[in-house]
């Protein structure tokens, strides 16, 4: 599995403590996965094709989905996490 990570801030990063009625962020609580591809073999192939990369070597297709979790900064202070999971698939 190739998975590719990206973090960002949120609103939460202006506040120095979560509200009352909110816990804490834990590390790697996932708040959605949401499906952004799901490519047979010969879809992939035609899109590295289209690309201009040698296609001939394609022998799986690709599910992408996004996940979105919370979690904490170097600081302890919450943020929004982003990642993209990149998994071969028959």
């Amino acid at each position: 599995m190739t998975v590719l990570a990206a973090a960002g801030c949120d609103d939460d990063s202006r506040r120095s403590s979560p509200p009352a009625h909110q816990h804490p962020a834990t590390r790697g609580a996932v708040v959605s996965v949401i499906p952004v591809a799901d490519l047979d073999v010969k879809e992939v192939a035609a899109r590295v094709a289209k690309a201009g990369i040698d296609a001939t070597q394609v022998r799986y297709g690709v599910r992408a989905d996004r996940i979105v979790s919370r979690t904490v900064d170097f600081k302890g202070k919450p943020i929004t996490a982003r990642a993209f999971s990149l998994p071969g698939r028959r």
